[in-house]
C-alpha cells in the first residue's frame, strides 16, 4: 500500500522529460507529505527548515563555493557561519561563532577545512592580517592560528576577500562547548567601513563581511565506497557516446533515460536555493539472453541470463545503475545556516545489467 502510494507520487514530482510538471497532476497533501518526509529522510533532516526569520541573501563567495563543490565532490559537508558576536578592539576585532552543528556531528564527521574569510578594504601599502583563538576560559591566552600580508592597494577591486586558515581550532577538542572565539589582528586594516558595534546587532553588510566557512568529511568508510563509484569525466562522455549509439536500435534493451526532479514542485524552492532542479537519471529496459557487450554486464549477470533462457522461472538480470555521482545542494538548514551538502549516488551516469 506505501510503496504504491509513493510511487504514484514520485510519478507526478519526477518526470521522464525535462518540461515541469502538468499543473493538473498537483499532489494532495498526504501525497505531498509522504514525499517530502521521504526526502527529509534521505537528507537527514528532523523536520524542513523554518524560514520564519529573515534571510540573509547569498554572497557572491558561497556560489563560488558551490561550484567547485558540484565539480569535485570531494567535501560531504560545507557550513557557512556567521559571528554571533563581536567586539571592535583597539588593534582589531574579537568575534564568537557558533558551531552547534558541527558539535553536534562531531562524532561522524571529520573537519579537513576551516576559512575565516576577510573581506578588506583598498588601503595604500601592503598590510598584515593575523588571526588567533582565543580561550573561552582563559581570555588572555590567545593561539597564533594564521598570519598573511596582503596587498589590497589595487584601485580597480575597492574590496578583497582574504582566506585564513583556522582549522586548528576547529579541530581541537571543544569539551562540548559550541562556541569558537577568534580574535582578528589588524591595526592598518579597514575590514568593514561603518560605524562601530558589537554583539550581534550588526549592518548586514558587515554581518556577512566575516564568514567562517567548515569544510568536513564523512569518517570511513562510506567515503571509500563514494570515491570508487565515481566516474571521471571522460568515462562520462564515453559512456554517454555508447549510449547514444546503442539507443537508436535498441530502444527495448536496458538503458539510461531522463527523470527530472524540480524540488519546487514539492514546495521547497524557499530553502533549497540550487539546484532548483536536477537530472537524476534512470534505468530501464531489458537484459536478454545474449547480453549485448556494452551492457557491462557481471559474470553472475551473464550467467543469470543463460539459465533464464534454459528455465523461465530463473528471474532474468535487472537493469540497474552501474555508475552514479553525486549532487551538490546548497540549502538552509534548520538553524538557518547556509549549507553545502554532497549526497552520494544521486544521478544515474550509466546502466547496465546485474
Amino acid at each position: 500500500m506505501n510503496r504504491a502510494l509513493l510511487v504514484v507520487c514520485v510519478s507526478v514530482v519526477l518526470t521522464l522529460s525535462t518540461p515541469p510538471v502538468s499543473a493538473s497532476l498537483a499532489l494532495s497533501p498526504h501525497e505531498l507529505g509522504m514525499l517530502q518526509k521521504g526526502f527529509l529522510r534521505r537528507f537527514g533532516f528532523p523536520r524542513v527548515p523554518d524560514l520564519s526569520s529573515p534571510a540573509l541573501p547569498i554572497p557572491d563567495h558561497v556560489w563560488d563555493i558551490y561550484e567547485e563543490a558540484s565539480e569535485d565532490g570531494e567535501m560531504d559537508w560545507i557550513r557557512h557561519y556567521y559571528p554571533k558576536e563581536l567586539f571592535e578592539l583597539n588593534s582589531g576585532l574579537l568575534v564568537s561563532y557558533n558551531l552547534s552543528a558541527s558539535v553536534r556531528n562531531a562524532a561522524k564527521e571529520e573537519v579537513v577545512r576551516a576559512n575565516l574569510k576577510i573581506k578588506l578594504h583598498q588601503t595604500k601599502r601592503p598590510t598584515r592580517v593575523s588571526v588567533y583563538e582565543v580561550e573561552q576560559q582563559h581570555p588572555e591566552i590567545r593561539r597564533l592560528l594564521d598570519s598573511k600580508t596582503i596587498d589590497v592597494s589595487d584601485t580597480s577591486r575597492p574590496t578583497q576577500w582574504v582566506d585564513l586558515d583556522v582549522v586548528a581550532a576547529l579541530r581541537a577538542s571543544r569539551n562540548d562547548h559550541d562556541t569558537v572565539t577568534l580574535l582578528i589582528d589588524h591595526p592598518d586594516t579597514i575590514i568593514y567601513s561603518s560605524e562601530p558595534h558589537s554583539m550581534s546587532t550588526l549592518p548586514l553588510t558587515r554581518h556577512q563581511s566575516l564568514p567562517l566557512v567548515v569544510y568536513s568529511v564523512m569518517k570511513e568508510p562510506s567515503r571509500v565506497r563514494r570515491k570508487r563509484a565515481a566516474p571521471t569525466r571522460r568515462d562520462r562522455k564515453k559512456q554517454r557516446k555508447q549510449h547514444h549509439r546503442h539507443n537508436a536500435t535498441e530502444s527495448g534493451i536496458c538503458q539510461k533515460k531522463a527523470l527530472y526532479v524540480d524540488f519546487e514542485e514539492i514546495g521547497w524552492q524557499e530553502w533549497i536555493l540550487a539546484p532548483k532542479s536536477y537530472e537524476a537519471g534512470q534505468c530501464v529496459g531489458s537484459c536478454p539472453h545474449p547480453l549485448p557487450a556494452h551492457l557491462n554486464a557481471t559474470n553472475h549477470a551473464i550467467v543469470q541470463s543463460l539459465t533464464n533462457s534454459l528455465n523461465p522461472q530463473v528471474p532474468p538480470p535487472c537493469c540497474v545503475p552501474t555508475e552514479t555521482t553525486h549532487l551538490s545542494i546548497l540549502f538552509l538548514d534548520v538553524d538557518n545556516k547556509i549549507i553545502i551538502k554532497n549526497y552520494p549516488d544521486m544521478r544515474v551516469e550509466a546502466c547496465g545489467c546485474r
